[in-house]
Order: C-alpha cells, then structure tokens, then sequence
C-alpha cells in the first residue's frame, strides 16, 4: 500500500511539473502587443557546414543582411526587386551561394516567448555552398530581430519516465 502511495505521489508531482512548464510556455510574448510572426518575412542563411571559418561566414552574412533590410517596409516586394543587390553583398563574402526568394520552408522556431509552426513562410535563403550548416534567420518588421532555433524535447516526459523507473 505504501508503494501505490509512492506512486501516486510521483504521479502528481510529475503533473504539477508539466502545468508548471505548460504556463511558462505559454505565458506569451515580451510586450502587450500581439504581432502575427506566421506572416512576417523572414531571412534565413545556411551554412556551407558546421566548420568554424563557415559558421563565421555564415554570422558576416547574416549582419550583412540585416543592415540591407534595415529601414525595408515590404521585405518580400524589396527583396524581389533588389534580388541582383543583395547577390552582390552576399558575393563579396563568397561565390559558392544560391538565393531563394518567395515561401520557404522553415523548421520548428521558439521566437519571443512563442513557438511558430514548422511550414513555408514568405522569405529569403540563403545557402552557401552544399548548405549541410547550422543556419541563423531573423524576421523582418519593424526593427530586424533575430531568431533561435528550437529543439522540440519532451522534458516532462522524460522526467516522468524516470520518476517510474
């Protein structure tokens, strides 16, 4: 009896732990006000590989790319329209890329406290070389904010699973 009691105790704790992490979760963005990040334009570049002189590659673009997008009020229409200059600010850093413009497909990512769905979002990628890197991105809005990337774990699970062991 006093093993069911164990048990279920367990079983609550590991309850109270996964309301817990579901209300931090969702607990919401940094401001008051609700954006829709589904429709933002993003930028992303993919690096050549994980190696250190192309992951720095990787980060000059990246920097290069959100001084260009600055002050842009139609990331996508600016994005088509310039497409031959941001080649050529790309192109100062390598030659082994390609740029891709319009809906691409992005994983899972945890940006401001929200987690956006993997699906294709209007934007530009950028891969350099055979693009088997980490990759970095930010959104374009108002100001040019950066992004992470998420690794979906089931914690609470896994936590619960070794509380049963």
């Amino acid at each position: 009896m006093l093993y069911l009691g164990v048990i279920f105790m367990k079983y609550i704790f590991g309850l109270a732990i996964c309301l817990i992490v579901i209300s931090v979760v969702s607990s919401g963005s940094k401001s008051d006000e609700q954006v829709d990040y589904s429709k933002e334009f993003r930028v992303r570049v993919i690096a050549e590989n994980n190696n250190e002189e192309n992951i720095e590659l990787k980060e000059e673009i990246i920097e290069q790319l959100k001084k260009v997008y600055q002050d842009v009020e139609d990331p996508l229409s600016y994005s088509r329209k310039y497409r031959g200059y941001i080649e050529n600010v790309i192109a100062k850093y390598t030659d082994d890329f390609t740029v891709n413009v319009g809906e691409n497909y992005f994983p899972i990512k945890a940006y401001e406290g929200k987690i956006l769905e993997n699906k294709e979002y209007p934007s530009l990628v950028v891969k350099l070389g055979v693009a088997n890197g980490k990759n970095s991105w930010f959104i374009v809005s108002d100001q040019v904010l950066q992004g992470e990337e998420v690794k979906i774990s089931f914690w609470v699970l896994e936590k619960l699973n070794e509380l049963f062991k």
